[in-house]
């Protein structure tokens, strides 16, 4: 399975309301498709070294991280998921350790992975992914809460590939 592999800092911002929001930015000049893509793609949310989440997303990144910071923002204002979604739970750590920072790397999958198909080889790519993170560090993501699992031919691979492009890439 081919991968685009890119890396954004995600940085701490507020809105005109005092709530926690973000902005995302490109680590590589000019490699910054994952925040618009329409494509299938798995992500990886760090603090340095320390695995926070894995997920995967149907379209644009940048999208998929609002819709988890305006689900997390309602759940704190309302005190109910929308939907029965609370948003991120690792956006916590943007009120209690604010200057600390936040890596997200984003893998994107050639064009074969449409929004609308192949949503099972994706997830048992992110399944593996987080086995992979399990053995290596000894424990889950930290806020890793869902996982898929299926036994689709090829994941456990383009897993290990995804996870020695996170750990080379400094």
């Amino acid at each position: 399975m081919d991968f685009t592999h890119e890396r954004f800092l995600l940085k701490r911002a507020k809105t005109r309301t005092g709530q926690i929001s973000f902005r995302i930015q490109s680590q590589e000049k000019g490699k910054d498709k994952a925040l618009t893509s329409p494509t299938r793609l798995v992500y990886v949310v760090r603090i340095t070294d320390e695995f926070l989440y894995v997920g995967e997303a149907i379209g644009a990144l940048k999208k998929r991280l609002q819709n988890g910071f305006n689900a997390y923002r309602y759940y704190q204002r309302e005190k109910k998921g929308r939907r029965g979604y609370k948003g991120y739970k690792w956006i916590e750590l943007f009120e209690t350790e604010p200057h600390r920072p936040f890596t997200v790397d984003a893998f994107i999958f050639s064009g074969e992975y449409s929004p609308d198909e192949k949503r099972a080889d994706i997830e048992a790519i992110e399944g593996e992914l987080v086995y992979l993170i399990r053995n290596q560090t000894g424990k889950w993501p930290i806020y890793q809460n869902e996982i898929h699992f299926n036994n689709k031919e090829g994941a456990e691979d383009a897993a290990k590939a995804i996870l020695s492009a996170i750990q080379n890439k400094k």
